[in-house]
């Protein structure tokens, strides 16, 4: 299980400084003070960016995402305007194989998304098998080519260059389910299907999908019928369906399941509900559109703020929600997480 402490963050120049000098007195190698001089002039110069997974302050794991042709070798093919080269994932040993890598990496794919790249590249060494293994998990499926890199000193090594492409960045792959993956076509034969939420306001910060259906005639039956429509289609790792009475005393019914597609977990709700709710569900949903639309730093305080709850496990419905975050940005003035943080008063 991954320490609920732990972050994924873009590095600062001074947490590499600690981080590649740290590197040079474990490893002993004239490599790596080269190695730590190009990083550092990459990222300044933005040719490159640096990912860490910090655990109570301290860096465990990283990754870095090449963005200049320049600075790679055998770069045809491997880097351009949409493609990006990744290298230098490292994990300190007594915190591999649990997880922490893979919440860096997912987190390194959608920053890169949301910056525009649609494919990823990297190289491993032939006879690497197991690390070979973790990466066609991850996606890197396509050899790209084979070719030789020199390290500083001169030591000449084999590599295969590897692609992952199409990446989506997140209401692509909310667009991709819905739509390629026909969920709200399926749901139709249920229903009408209204997207409500954070899709449907353009202001999603994690993988999330909240669907409202209406139907004020749901029956047992028909949710049995749609179990195994799911559970055929999605494969879910997770699922959940229940009849409840809500704070009116109407009977509503619920469907929640959580699948996989292309290694990221997606979230899914379902609410069966009656016309009256759905709208007036979608005219708060409206309501929030107009105002984000009107003015752009309230959506990037929102998306922003989301985010940081999520890091700090405070993003639930249990502690704070979506409409908390509206609230504050809208109509409290809030915009960024300290200025949350003081507000509530929350302590940790």
């Amino acid at each position: 299980m991954i320490n609920k402490n732990y972050i994924c963050k873009i590095a600062t120049i001074d947490e590499m400084e600690i981080k590649w000098n740290y590197e040079i007195k474990k490893n002993n190698n004239s490599n790596w003070k080269i190695w730590k001089s190009e990083a550092m002039e990459h990222v300044i110069n933005r040719q490159s960016i640096a990912y860490y997974g910090k655990l109570n302050d301290k860096m465990i794991c990283e990754a870095t995402a090449n963005l200049d042709k320049g600075i790679v070798q055998n770069s045809n093919n491997l880097v351009d305007e949409k493609t990006a080269y990744l290298c230098a994932f490292r994990t300190i040993e007594r915190y591999q194989g649990k997880g922490y890598f893979s919440k860096l990496f997912k987190f390194m794919i959608n920053d890169l998304k949301d910056k525009g790249y649609e494919s990823v590249t990297l190289g491993v060494e032939p006879n690497d098998t197991d690390n070979l293994k973790i990466y066609q998990h991850l996606g890197f499926n396509e050899l790209v080519k084979s070719a030789q890199e020199v390290y500083p000193n001169g030591t000449i090594i084999d590599v295969d260059y590897y692609g992952k492409k199409n990446i989506m960045n997140r209401l692509e792959q909310a667009n991709h389910i819905l739509y390629n993956l026909e969920l709200l076509k399926k749901l139709n034969e249920y229903g009408k299907p209204h997207l409500i939420g954070s899709v449907k306001m353009n202001l999603m910060a994690w993988n999330d999908l909240d669907i409202n259906i209406e139907n004020e005639s749901m029956s047992i039956h028909k949710i049995y019928q749609l179990t195994k429509l799911i559970l055929e289609n999605f494969n879910p790792t997770w699922y959940e369906a229940k009849e409840e009475i809500n704070e009116y005393g109407d009977k509503v019914w619920f469907q929640g399941f959580e699948f996989y597609l292309d290694n990221e977990l997606w979230n899914v709700d379902i609410w069966f509900l009656d016309k009256a709710t759905i709208e007036k569900a979608e005219k708060y949903c409206d309501n929030i559109s107009k105002q984000v639309k009107e003015n752009e730093l309230l959506r990037t305080a929102i998306i922003k703020l989301k985010q940081e709850l999520i890091k700090r496990k405070l993003y639930s419905f249990d502690k704070f929600t979506s409409r908390d975050v509206y609230d504050a940005v809208l109509n409290k003035g809030i915009m960024n997480i300290n200025e949350f943080i003081n507000y509530y008063k929350i302590s940790f």
